[in-house]
């Protein structure tokens, strides 16, 4: 009787299976004595902040999703472009 390739190969994986499986199920044989030092609580004052119903300003709310279109265009931007050095030839 003649055995396989197939046949040693699953006799190598049971066994493998076999030999990493029985660390699970044996009980620990020393536990560990680490325990962390447990810092005391110490308790900040809470800060008071502003609340929404103090608001005296404007909200301005713009959708970032909409294309423009001609009868209602984007708002012109805030800031100021960046001054640009003038053409050279090469870009005439």
């Amino acid at each position: 009787m003649s055995i396989n390739k197939e046949q040693v190969l699953l006799l190598a994986v049971v066994l493998l299976a076999v030999w990493v499986g029985s660390g699970y199920l044996e009980t620990p044989t020393a536990s560990s004595r680490y325990s962390a030092a447990q810092e005391e609580y110490v308790e900040h004052p809470v800060v008071p902040t502003r609340l929404v119903g103090d608001f005296d300003g404007v909200i301005v709310r713009r959708d970032y999703f909409t294309e423009p279109s001609e009868t209602r265009p984007l708002p012109p931007r805030r800031l100021a472009f960046p001054p640009l050095p003038p053409l050279s030839l090469c870009g005439l």
